[in-house]
Formats: C-alpha cells, structure tokens, sequence
C-alpha cells in the first residue's frame, strides 16, 4: 500500500526490525540514512583498529567482541549489537577447522570482521554473511555471521577459518548468486 505526504508518494517497510519511509525513487539506503534509525557515515581507521585489537578470544568461555562498523551495519540493514563468539562453537571450529591455529583465532575474527572487503549472503534462507578479509598473496580470512534472529540477542559467530582465492571466489560467487536471486 501507498501513502503520500507533503514529500511524495512512499511505502512502509521494516529493515532490520525498524520501520521506515521508503518515497518513490528513493534507494534503500538513502531510506535507512534518512530514517535516523541506523547508524550513518564511515568507521574511522583507528576506530576499526581499536576494534581489531580488542580482539582477544578467552577459549574457556563465550567472548563478547564489539559490534560490526556502521557501514557494514548499513549495507546489511541491521542494528548494531555486540558480536558472540559461543564456546561451544569454539570448540566446534578446532575439531573442524585444525589448519586454524589457537594463535590466529584474533587475526582472523578481527581483520574479517572489522576490516572486511568482501561481505556476501551465507546461506540461501538464513540471515548469514560471509565476512572476508584478504591478508596475504593467495590468504584470506572469513567468518560466517548470523546477524539476526539469533536466541542472545546479539551477532553470533557461526564459523571462522582461512581461505584461499579459488576458494575466496567460490564463496563470492555464491553470495552473489544469493543476492540475485533477492534473498
């Protein structure tokens, strides 16, 4: 349904759990930004450097570790809440990922998260992303989010480990293969 008022014509519609005014013609994200409901503007780079280095994963316990930067936020159409990284997912990720040494669980969770140039859809019908950061000729890092409807309330991590580019680009080309099919 449309509504109209002294602007023009615009629709409703909820992004990340928030309603906003999208007019004709107008692109979501200039939506979002205008709303006021989601954070605008840039990450400084000491901003996300402070993030990277508050990184410091204790592996006997859950880690709460800052929220993503708000251009990331923006471009997924989600609030800002703190990132959780479960010890049972800890755990999980070691007996699976043994190539991901104790030593690079920070470097890996701080560089994807925090200093990511790619970020692309998961999983088809989860609200997943794949959060990659290149750190080397053919290295890169990636964590897999869950931004929404997660049982704390919070981000949660779901998985993290070292890529290399064929596999950086298998993992792209699925996300944008997602994003087209408008999921």
């Amino acid at each position: 349904m449309t509504y109209s008022d002294e602007r023009g014509t615009f629709i409703w519609r909820y992004v990340g759990g928030r309603r906003i005014k999208i007019y004709t013609g107008q692109s979501l994200p200039d939506a979002m930004r205008e709303s006021g409901k989601f954070p605008s503007g840039k990450t400084s780079d000491a901003e996300k450097q402070r993030k990277i280095d508050s990184v410091n994963i204790d592996f006997d316990r859950d880690n709460t570790l800052p929220g993503l930067n708000k251009e990331d936020l923006e471009e997924l159409g989600v609030e800002d809440k703190p990132v959780l990284l479960k010890k049972s997912i800890i755990d999980k990720n070691l007996k699976h990922h043994p190539e991901v040494k104790i030593e690079d669980y920070n470097k890996i969770l701080g560089q994807s998260l925090y200093d990511p140039d790619l970020i692309v859809p998961g999983h088809d019908d989860k609200p997943y992303y794949n959060f990659v950061a290149r750190v080397g000729e053919d290295k890169n890092t990636v964590v897999l989010l869950q931004v929404k409807n997660t049982n704390s309330g919070n981000m949660e991590i779901v998985n993290l480990h070292w890529s290399y580019d064929r596999q950086r680009g298998s993992i792209k080309a699925k996300g944008d293969k997602i994003k087209k099919q408008g999921k």
